[in-house]
């Protein structure tokens, strides 16, 4: 037997990626976009470039590493919800658990799939069918609003800045005896789902066209589709998480998964209905946790048990040394101080949390890469632009300037778990919030001084950082709060507008040379080197 096992998915549409594990362990997860470059690897399959890079950082040999794609490996649960339910509750931890999967549709016709696991063994209680599907009524919701695929996070930023139609009801209706009514949909018509679904949402909305003599009212318009849309798809989800506790109802842990479940706004809500103690959710749930659901079951066959996931930064091995780093960045010793001949840096120095601090304070711009990457799709601490959260100009220079988002497209914050309800009203703080998987209510007392991160509705989606999972920017945060008062930091994507976030040195040197900082801006590499750019 080889001594690593690489496993790829490579029969998903979007959000590939590949595993790298031994028979004790996984090691490393890697999508597909950190190294082709396209945001969602949209058709895209786990290459060779991605085997070649992995096999380099892990230092391994041809004939010590089995290539293996997720279809050609026995497991007892292999079907596409099943892998999401695996995938989730063998990380959780927790020996029993409902466990929820809602995404736009698995292999079987399915969208929506209830499951209970004790032992690490899997029952299914009810499936719902495509024509049901909720990941593609808020996919096609958000079609209509924006033209394009993968606009989901914008609709969600959006629903925010109206109020929702409720006097249009729901095309998909779930009640909580579990029974469901697809209302738009019509067996006879000749047209697909969802052309259906599309004609439903158009039609609902057609009043506002006729708001305006002049024309449609497009803001107005998209707002309360984005309202409206959102409010249909929490309303529907609530109710099936009722049905699965009444199905289940002396369970206290839920794990969630698919991709639906990277909605904030409705985690929060679901969280907040008090029906579980515990609610578990792995960083990446859309398709790039089915190859997860894999590699769990592979440990459990091998080790009796599954891997907990804490952590997000499961990315290759990224321990570059002082020495490394100064070499990748052409930087000598002149005249007692540091120098970069790489363009667009001006100025180096050895890190420090005090010159950090100092620099955010004077309302600068961090870029703060440490590590190995995060698996899924948001920065969580290693992969992020920090910075300043106490005003409006930070918001704009860096959210709309630099990364050319919309304006009502939140930025989050970071903080530790000694500081987070001093900020939130949150009573399961530990729920969902490791990997920002929530919105929240800010407190009144926070709701002017940290204006860069809190939303229209005076919310956030916070990430709770522990020491143990992140010493270094706990450590950060900690002395920043000790100078200044100000319990958190802005943190976002480490990225440009289109693009994946970066995984590579290469990478940050792109986003060095082609980003567009109207702000003096900073970069710190594994906590031990500082760089000033242009």
């Amino acid at each position: 037997m080889k001594k690593y096992t690489l496993l790829n998915y490579s029969n998903s549409f979007h959000d590939t990626d590949s595993i790298l594990m031994n028979e004790k362990e996984i090691l490393c997860i890697l999508e597909t976009e950190r190294v082709s470059k396209h945001k969602h690897a949209q058709y895209e399959n786990p290459n060779d470039y991605l085997v070649d890079y992995i096999k380099k950082q892990y230092n391994i040999s041809e004939g010590d590493i089995s290539i293996l794609n997720i279809d050609d490996v026995q497991i007892p649960y292999f079907k596409h919800h099943e892998l999401h339910a695996m995938a989730s509750y063998l990380s959780s931890g927790y020996k029993k658990s409902a466990i929820l999967v809602i995404d736009g549709s698995g292999d079987q016709n399915d969208s929506v799939t209830l499951f209970v696991a004790r032992d690490n063994q899997l029952i299914e209680l009810k499936k719902y069918e495509y024509k049901c599907s909720l990941g593609v009524l808020y996919c096609i919701g958000s079609n209509v609003i924006y033209s394009s695929k993968h606009t989901e996070g914008k609709l969600m930023g959006l629903s925010c800045y109206a109020s929702p139609e409720k006097s249009i009801p729901s095309p998909i209706q779930y009640h909580e005896d579990g029974t469901v009514e697809c209302i738009y949909y019509d067996e006879n018509s000749n047209e697909t789902i969802d052309e259906q679904m599309e004609k439903y949402i158009i039609n609902s909305f057609d009043y506002l066209k006729t708001e305006n003599h002049h024309g449609i009212n497009t803001d107005l318009y998209k707002a309360k589709i984005a309202a409206t849309v959102q409010w249909w798809f929490t309303e529907q989800v609530k109710n099936i998480v009722k049905y699965l506790k009444s199905l289940v109802p002396n369970i206290e842990n839920l794990c969630v998964c698919g991709g639906c479940f990277l909605n904030c706004e409705t985690n929060g809500i679901i969280d907040r209905m008090g029906l579980y103690k515990n609610i578990y959710c792995i960083p990446a749930p859309a398709d790039n946790s089915i190859v997860l659901g894999v590699a769990q079951q592979l440990l459990l066959q091998t080790t009796n048990k599954s891997q907990k996931i804490e952590s997000a930064y499961w990315g290759p091995k990224n321990n570059m040394s002082l020495e490394e780093i100064k070499k990748q960045f052409k930087i000598i010793k002149k005249d007692d101080k540091l120098v970069s001949f790489v363009d667009n840096v001006i100025d180096v120095c050895l890190y420090s949390e005090d010159f950090v601090i100092d620099k955010l304070q004077k309302n600068n711009l961090i870029i703060w890469f440490d590590g190995e990457s995060e698996f899924g799709p948001r920065a969580l601490g290693h992969r992020s632009f920090l910075a300043n959260p106490t005003l409006n100009k930070t918001f704009w220079d860096l959210s709309v300037i630099l990364k050319n988002r919309e304006y009502y497209r939140p930025l989050a914050p970071i903080t530790t778990d000694a500081l987070y309800e001093d900020i939130f009203e949150d009573p399961h703080p530990e729920n969902l919030t490791q990997f920002m998987l929530k919105t929240v209510k800010i407190k009144e007392k926070w709701i002017n001084k940290l204006k860069t991160i809190v939303h229209v509705d005076k919310t956030a989606r916070p990430q709770r950082l522990t020491q143990d999972v992140n010493p270094e920017l706990y450590s950060l945060i900690t002395k920043w709060h000790q100078k200044t008062g100000i319990p958190c930091l802005v943190n976002t994507s480490l990225n440009l507008k289109g693009q994946p976030i970066v995984e590579t040195i290469d990478d940050l040197k792109n986003i060095i040379t082609y980003g567009k900082f109207n702000v003096e801006t900073y970069v710190v590499i594994n906590h031990c080197l500082c760089l000033k750019i242009k």
